[in-house]
């Protein structure tokens, strides 16, 4: 009979994320949180620290870019959330790649209105 090893990690789960826009960049981008996180909307059931792979395509202006993000869920809203935010999870970049991905998505974010509603807060 073969033996089962319980602490082996689950398998990252995949997610995509389109972004067309600065709005939805500030909408999304978590940069309260440690090494930077993105919102992801999903029905899916999720737990906090699931593995997380995100496919980001990222279309700003006349430039297309895709990348591929590794993380961990931190962050959970639930389906029915108050202010009509959408259900889905906050993806924490791991480091070493979170640095670069700050860099980024601050400097695609320079400028933009720091009071506009966001999907988490």
């Amino acid at each position: 009979m073969a033996s089962t090893d319980s602490s082996t990690p689950a398998p990252p789960k995949l997610l995509s994320l389109t972004v067309n826009d600065r709005e939805a960049l500030y909408r999304s981008y978590m940069g309260f949180i440690q090494y930077g996180a993105l919102f992801v909307a999903s029905d899916q059931p999720h737990h906090l620290g699931d593995p997380i792979f995100i496919l980001l395509k990222l279309s700003l202006g006349d430039s297309g870019e895709r990348l591929s993000i590794s993380g961990r869920v931190v962050w959970i809203t639930p389906a029915g959330a108050p202010g009509r935010r959408p259900q889905g999870v906050g993806v924490q970049f791991k480091p070493p790649e979170s640095a670069e991905l700050q860099r980024k998505f601050e400097a695609l974010l320079a400028g933009h209105d720091a009071t506009a509603s966001t999907y988490t807060i």
